[in-house]
């Protein structure tokens, strides 16, 4: 059975998200920044304990350029 235009387009769509969202931490990131209004650095890094500097900085720069965050 052939998928039909919208469900192949539907899965690419679906497909792209969970790939630029698919990062350890991401979702928790926009979590604390978009619902508990944190917006340092220090501040975000004390919420996710367990995440480190080098990796919090590379999820943010990955935000960044796909336009998430500013």
């Amino acid at each position: 059975m052939r998928k039909s235009q919208f469900a192949i387009e539907r899965c690419k769509t679906m497909s792209t998200l969970q790939k630029v969202l698919g990062g350890k931490y991401k979702l928790e990131i926009l979590y604390y920044i978009a619902l508990k209004d944190i917006h340092r650095f220090g501040e975000l890094r004390r919420c996710i304990e367990e995440i480190s500097e080098s990796s919090l900085t590379k999820q943010l720069r990955e935000l960044e350029a796909d336009g998430f965050i500013t």
